[in-house]
Parts: structure tokens; sequence; C-alpha cells
């Protein structure tokens, strides 16, 4: 029978213990902690694995941080409007002015429009690629989360939602709850909304979904939380006036 010495089988525990830590580090951040998947060297966006039907950005379009509120953007707009513009439909990107039989002049939809009383029909009902601010400030694949991706990361068989404070913002930490992915977690920082001239509802996450409202053309669909609506789970997705600027959180299709 072979002897082996006892510091050689220490040296070999120790080194197991060691590949073991760094097989749990790699998974854990392939899986919670996100990963920098870019094909680009330059894409250094995040994302974090719950298990869902798409993989959520670690923060938002214009964020330093996770804890960052990022850009206020409309709904189809690409950048914030520069200081002294106001977020409404005379300076929105996608309407225009008519004026009527009456001479009475009105701002009208010029796209993302179904209804003729609205404005021009194009029958279009999610952003287009050129109109996403996440797909145009990060670079394909990153998107604008559609309705039903947010319907789904507000369902409480999928995940939990809490009032939190992280990196000095309050906001919302949504916790995965799907087999496998327990206890992964993306950070959703209050951000406030631009309406017209005014910033308001700064202790309020207002956040775009890809979708126009379904009954009101000049609205689109998006997520707003308080800490109470958190509190008591109504984690909803209601709708904004298009011209309003809210906060982007992108998404991704899992591979």
């Amino acid at each position: 029978m072979k002897t082996i010495k006892l510091n050689t089988l220490k040296g070999i525990f120790i080194s197991m213990l060691v590949a073991s830590a760094a097989m749990v580090a790699c998974d854990k951040n392939k899986i919670g902690g996100g990963e920098d998947i870019g094909e680009d060297p330059e894409d250094d966006h995040l994302y974090v694995d719950l298990g869902l039907s798409v993989l959520w950005a670690d923060r938002n379009v214009g964020s330093e941080n996770d804890g960052d509120g990022g850009f206020l953007i409309a709904w189809g707009e690409l950048q914030p409007k520069e200081d002294g513009i106001p977020y409404d439909f005379k300076h929105y990107a996608h309407a225009e002015e008519k004026t009527l039989h009456d001479n009475s002049v009105t701002d009208v939809l010029t796209k993302y429009c179904s209804d003729p009383a609205w404005g021009t029909p194009d029958y279009k009902f999610f952003l287009e690629p050129v109109d996403d601010a996440a797909t145009q400030n990060w670079g394909s694949p990153w998107r604008t989360a559609t309705y039903d991706e947010w319907r789904e990361l507000c369902n409480p068989d999928k995940c939990t939602w809490e009032y939190w404070k992280h990196n000095s913002r309050y906001g919302a930490k949504v916790t995965s709850k799907v087999p496998g992915y327990e206890g992964n977690w993306i950070f959703l920082p209050f951000t406030g909304i631009k309406d017209k001239s005014d910033t308001k509802d700064l202790e309020k996450g207002w956040y775009w979904t890809a979708n126009i409202h379904n009954t009101a053309q000049v609205w689109a669909n998006c997520k707003a939380f308080s800490e109470s609506e958190i509190t008591k789970n109504q984690s909803l997705v209601t709708g904004c006036n298009r011209a309003c600027g809210l906060a982007i959180r992108p998404v991704r299709d899992r591979k």
C-alpha cells in the first residue's frame, strides 16, 4: 500500500477547498451577480438572471451604478431633453401640431398610433429598435422590457418585492423565487418623473415598458411604485403620458 504523508494530504485538501470556492464564486457571478456578456469589448453592461423569460440589467439606462436612477426619457425618445425644454407633446418626437377645420390647433401622434382620433395610424404597438433608448444607448440585443415581462417580474409566485435602501437610494429590491435562482435580485431605485417642466414623485419609481397603452393612444404602459405599494405588494403595471420622462430598465433575451 502506498503511503501518503500527512502534509501531502493537507495540501491536497487545501487545493480542493480553493478549487471548490473558485467554482462557487464563478457560478454565483454567472447566475446572480451579473456577467459581462457583450460581444463588443466595450460593452460592460451586466445582467442578473432571475430565472425569468428574459435577463434583467443590473441598472437603468444612464446610470453610473445600480443605485442610480439614470436618465428620464420620453417614451420612444433616446435621450433626456436639454435643460429648459419641457416634457410635453409640443416637444415630443412622435407628435406634431395639426390645425383643425375650425382653425383650432391640437397635437396629434405621428407614430405608434392605431386610432385616427389620436393621429396618423401606423398600427405599431411596440417600440422599434430605432426608437428604443435601451437599444440605442447600450446596443443590441439590449431593449426596453415589455408589458408582459414587467408583469412577470411583478408575479408574486416568481419574485418578491420589498422596500429597500441600496447605494444611498431607496427603491424596490426584487428577489427571485424561481427554483435554482432563489436569492438573485435586482434593485429598482426610485426615479421620479419628468412632467412638463417639473420633476415630481421623487419617492416613487417610474419605468417605461415597450408597449403603447391599449386604450389611450397618447399613453404608454409603465411600471410605477411607491413605498406603500411595495409594502402592500401592489405590483401593478399601469400607464402614463408618452411625453413624460421616465426611467428605463433594459432586458435581453436568454441565450
